[in-house]
């Protein structure tokens, strides 16, 4: 990176030379140099603004690789296009670093979605707005079908549950009892809030 700055610093001080050179050429009537000098300040000018915005669009795609999960993009054919290789390189390795953790994050989700999917315990995830955002295998199959998307949908089920998951606080036990099938099922009811 410190590479990349000391090059469009010098080319950014080498446009600023050309340009006092064609205004002492111009002010000693030189008008054909000062013409000169200044096409080449032109061009200059021109070449560290296109390195400049080459890098913004590289910048730019590599926000929006990551923005989108788009994973699979490459910088190395922008060094040809003026990205400099260095940059290139800590942008690919950004991206890699990334992708791993994004894979790692999602097994890890895998592997905790499987695990409370199988334990015996029901458990229902909750969100400010009385809304079932989670339920595991265990608790669908306690309250049975259709399985209930929201607290109110829970008082079909048992009488007063809303209300008690309602006014539950963290640590707290209560007791719960549904009917199944003619038969009382008791279970312990807590809750966590995060």
């Amino acid at each position: 990176m410190q590479k990349y700055t000391i090059d469009i610093a010098l080319r950014m001080l080498l446009t600023i030379l050309l340009a006092v050179v064609a205004g002492i050429f111009a002010i000693y009537g030189y008008f054909l140099f000062a013409a000169v000098v200044f096409a080449v300040t032109v061009w200059r000018f021109v070449d560290v603004m296109r390195r400049a915005t080459r890098s913004v669009k590289d910048m730019r795609r590599l926000i929006d690789a990551i923005r989108f999960n788009e994973l699979n993009i490459s910088f190395y054919s922008a060094v040809k296009k003026g990205l400099p290789e260095e940059m290139a390189q800590i942008m690919e390795e950004s991206v890699a670093k990334f992708r791993n953790r994004l894979i790692q994050n999602e097994t890890d989700q895998m592997f905790y979605d499987t695990l409370l999917q199988r334990i015996d315990s029901g458990i229902m995830v909750l969100n400010k707005h009385d809304g079932i955002e989670w339920i595991n295998k265990t608790a669908a199959d306690m309250f049975g079908r259709p399985y209930p998307r929201n607290l109110s949908d829970l008082e079909d089920i048992s009488a007063g549950m809303a209300t008690m998951l309602k006014d539950l606080v963290p640590r707290e036990v209560k007791l719960l009892t549904i009917h199944r099938d003619g038969l009382p099922n008791r279970f312990a009811v807590t809750a966590t809030y995060f």
